[in-house]
């Protein structure tokens, strides 16, 4: 038996998997899709997110950020092209495949001193057929997904000091369990753990207050997991991320809110998997480093094979840079612009992003799109919308 896998589905998922002739520190890990950042907020900030108090994006970015107090957050991902399933968002509209898309509901706990959140996403990837050797005629089918649950933990040290702690229970289901060329193909399913720090502090200045910040995150820290039963393990796609902050905004008051404000936001990130070589009975394996080994010697120069040629990345190179700017009007209307950037031998993803959200009283909608000039890119035409309802604890002792 083998699998016949559309390319429309999966070719996009299949290339980040592991290729050791081509190890790029973007491309070398397994279950990507944990890299996909599903806060439509942060996305319209290019994902610069990881200095930003009170946002559910921090999550799975920083998870010290997480949580209003005494308030209960619940978000979805919304799209009106589904029919009846509003509920989920189409990922990569580009590759023409209607069955790929993005799920990622969560809720919120805010009280006093700490916050608790859950998020579930999941990310399907279309139905799989199976045919025989002999004929093209589908035998059997089975539906292809990834999916992790998140739970997160956030805790107020001080009025300016916040920490936080996730944990991350996940599985890839890329083939129905069955061998391809002799090779016995896995649904792994794999355990990570994040955790981060955010700071900040408010200053008085004329008819300004501004607020500097700082956050630093390292997110699916775990053991490496394997696909194919005969072969080695890859690393998961483990990420260190930090950044800041500054936010001004004015004292005069409209209508009970914030007249107006504006934010800047910058961060660093990088994918801490590498590769080390062993040697054993005269040949030559590539095994990856486990994540204790990894966040110690992934910081130096890195050579990889881009098809044509080796090219050495240094540390420099091996970073993601992302950057945002958001505009707040009455605390009603917010218009976001972001950046993000990769080397070019180092994943290449180089896009503009925009962003607005409204919101009402208890109800927040946000939208970002993707700016990118090339209509063959993976990318192209991708957006997000997402709702959020926030409800204060104070509106129970009402009722």
């Amino acid at each position: 038996m083998k699998s016949t896998f559309r390319i429309t589905s999966l070719s996009l998922l299949l290339s980040f998997l592991v290729s050791i002739t081509a190890l790029s520190q973007v491309a070398i890990t397994a279950v990507p899709f944990l890299q996909i950042n599903t806060d439509t907020r942060s996305r319209g900030l290019g994902e610069a997110t990881v200095a930003i108090l009170n946002s559910p994006g921090g999550i799975h970015v920083n998870p010290a950020t997480i949580g209003r107090k005494n308030t209960i957050e619940f978000y979805s991902p919304v799209s009106f092209n589904n029919g009846r399933e509003i509920f989920r968002k189409p990922w990569l509209p580009g590759f023409g495949a209607s069955d790929l898309y993005l799920q990622n509901p969560g809720i919120i706990f805010g009280f006093d001193k700490f916050s608790l959140g859950y998020q579930y996403t999941y990310l399907n990837l279309g139905e799989q057929f199976i045919t025989g050797d002999s004929s093209p005629t589908p035998k059997d089918s089975f539906n292809s997904f990834e999916e992790v649950h998140t739970f997160s933990a956030s805790y107020q040290i001080t009025n300016d000091l916040f920490v936080g702690a996730g944990l991350n229970f996940g599985k890839s289901k890329l083939s129905s369990g069955q061998s391809i060329n002799g090779q016995q193909i896995k649904s792994p399913t794999f355990t990570t753990v994040d955790v981060g720090i955010y700071a900040d502090h408010t200053y008085d200045y004329k008819e300004m207050l501004i607020t500097p910040s700082l956050g630093w995150s390292l997110t699916d820290f775990g053991k490496p997991i394997g696909y194919v039963r005969e072969q080695g393990k890859n690393p998961l796609p483990m990420m260190m991320r930090g950044g800041l902050g500054l936010k001004m905004e004015t004292k005069e008051r409209i209508w009970d809110r914030t007249a107006f404000s504006i934010g800047g936001y910058a961060s660093l990130s990088k994918t801490m998997a590498r590769y080390k070589t062993e040697v054993a009975a005269g040949n030559t394996q590539f095994e990856p480093m486990g994540p204790w080994e990894v966040l110690f010697k992934s910081w130096g120069p890195y050579q990889r094979f881009n098809g044509q040629d080796y090219v050495e990345l240094s540390l420099l190179d091996q970073l993601q840079t992302q950057t945002g700017l958001e505009l707040i009007y009455l605390e009603t209307l917010s218009l976001r612009f972001g950046h993000y950037y990769e080397h070019p031998e180092n994943g290449a993803r180089s896009y503009s992003t925009f962003g607005i959200g409204v919101h009402y009283k208890y109800f927040t909608l946000d939208y970002c799109e993707i700016d990118i000039n090339d209509a063959d890119h993976p990318f192209s035409g991708t957006s997000s919308m997402q709702f959020k309802v926030n409800i204060p604890f104070s509106l129970f002792e009402d009722l």
